[in-house]
């Protein structure tokens, strides 16, 4: 051991100290969202808040069970 702490001193090798412990990261705080208070707006959250992983939009349309909204024709009817 003599001869290692020779040669350490030899080439200029230093022992630092330690560093010192870091403090534990506190977990970021999430930021609170503004929920709108429509009720199609509640019934999507809820549809969230019932599972546990994602969940895609047309599972949610089928939890949610909506009507389905005729769609508006873009052609002309009249004759001519």
């Amino acid at each position: 051991m003599e001869e290692f702490d020779l040669v350490a001193e030899e080439i200029g090798i230093a022992v630092r100290p330690p560093l010192p412990a870091l403090p534990d990261p506190s977990p970021p705080a999430s930021p609170v969202a503004k929920v709108s208070d429509h009720a199609a707006c509640r019934q999507i959250m809820a549809v969230f808040a019932a599972v546990d992983a994602s969940v895609p939009a047309w599972a949610v349309c089928e939890a949610m069970d909506p009507e389905i909204a005729p769609v508006a024709s873009t052609t002309s009817t009249t004759s001519d």
